[in-house]
């Protein structure tokens, strides 16, 4: 995984762009796998005020497909940790049919659920630690779900059968 920094004068090679790349080794296929990579582990980058570019390859080049799914940017050392929001709220069955069931370590203030395009389609409060959603009439498609338990929101992606 490599991020690019095209530097002050914000073009690609202006001369001032910097690079920083990280290397994984025994990453299984078909699986999730979850990095938490502090901005100031990419060590190399002169600058990290015109990132414009994140590339991610495999060896053998071109033998794999990869799939990137919630990149998030963040400076902020104290943030929630990764497992706690994975814990906090889970969404079943995905690819899911005609019903979706929400549920939560606390009750689920909110759930909205958007297109690829952000335009919400579904807005409900169930008030429970638990729900199921209707979404027989959403076509087939991925969507995003927004829900909010306990003042934290988790967002999850799901395919609609």
């Amino acid at each position: 995984m490599k991020l690019v920094d095209f530097g002050n004068d914000g073009n690609y090679a202006g001369g001032d762009d910097s690079e920083h790349e990280m290397v994984f080794t025994g990453i299984g296929n078909n699986t999730w796998i979850s990095y938490n990579l502090p901005l100031a582990d990419f060590t190399s980058l002169a600058s990290r005020s015109h990132l414009a570019q994140l590339i991610i390859s495999g060896l053998p080049v071109g033998a794999g497909v990869v799939y990137a799914d919630n990149v998030y940017f963040s400076t902020n050392a104290f943030s929630i940790p990764e497992p706690e929001l994975r814990s906090h709220f889970r969404i079943f069955p995905n690819p899911a049919i005609n019903t979706l069931e929400a549920e939560s370590n606390s009750k689920i203030e909110s759930i909205r659920i958007c297109d690829l395009t952000g335009q919400e389609l579904i807005n409900l409060q169930p008030s429970k630690n638990k729900t199921r959603i209707d979404v027989s009439r959403l076509k087939s498609g991925i969507y995003f779900l927004s829900a909010t338990a306990n003042g934290i929101t988790s967002v999850k992606r799901f395919v609609k059968k």
